[in-house]
């Protein structure tokens, strides 16, 4: 017997203004209440990540956004080990606050540094920490200062 098995997709939005990034705090009843995370959320049926984002922020923050390039990939797994759901970090732009947030119940504009001291969720965790990392060992795009050089990668 076969079984045919497609995760859920999710776009996170990696918006990075003056060495800070944006996270966001889910609020209360929401599937994991209480992490930070990237703003974003599932992709719906004939979307593209980057509509999906655009979509999502408009929803969650009320915000425009810009969605630039998928920066990492990292899987959700749930609690049983099993993978949920395979999240993409996407550089983009969101206009300015004041956010009128649906999901969360705080944000903030994290420096770099101090990032992974916020409770992250898993997969933004790892995407964070890829995010570092690159930030401190590679350049920044000479086009565009506060956006580090594209790298994708997988956590299986």
């Amino acid at each position: 017997m076969v079984y045919s098995y497609s995760m859920t997709e999710v776009a996170a939005a990696l918006c990075i203004k003056n060495g800070a990034i944006l996270v966001a705090r889910r609020k209360a009843g929401c599937a994991l209440a209480g992490y930070w995370e990237f703003p974003g959320g599932k992709r719906e049926a004939g979307e593209t990540l980057f509509d999906c984002l655009v979509r999502e922020i408009r929803e969650e923050l009320g915000a425009d956004c810009t969605a630039r390039q998928v920066f990492a990939e990292a899987v959700s797994r749930n609690e049983d080990g099993t993978d949920a759901a395979i999240v993409y970090g996407i550089t983009a732009d969101v206009s300015d606050a004041p956010f009128k947030m649906t999901a969360h119940d705080a944000f903030a504009w994290a420096a770099l540094p101090d990032l992974l001291g916020y409770r992250l969720a898993p997969a933004d965790r790892r995407i964070a920490e890829l995010l570092i990392k690159d930030r401190l060992v590679s350049p920044v795009s000479p086009q565009y200062p506060d956006r580090p050089v594209t790298r994708r990668e997988e956590m299986r």
